[in-house]
């Protein structure tokens, strides 16, 4: 997955309140969007967040499915009798 982020107040000659940057692979990709009023702004940012927000989540959640499976399958390995024979 690539890193996405979000900066919701820019300084600098970019300062306008009404912008923000979307930012993909550590600012590799950067996009200053502008809205319409601060209000807009806010709306977007808010969405925003909750679809980042929201990927996280699934992500941790799919990451401790991934672990669990790996510890089950260790203690299953860990647990096999091996029964010898001598002859």
């Amino acid at each position: 997955m690539s890193q996405i982020g979000l900066t919701e107040n820019l300084h600098g000659s970019k300062g306008d309140q009404r912008k923000l940057e979307l930012w993909l692979q550590g600012r590799q990709e950067v996009y200053i969007v502008q809205a319409q009023t601060l209000q807009k702004k806010d709306e977007f940012v808010k969405a925003i967040k909750q679809v980042l927000f929201s990927q996280l989540e699934q992500l941790k959640g799919d990451a401790q499915k991934k672990l669990q499976r790996g510890l089950s399958q260790s203690a299953l390995a860990r647990n096999k009798c091996v029964t010898i024979k001598s002859i």
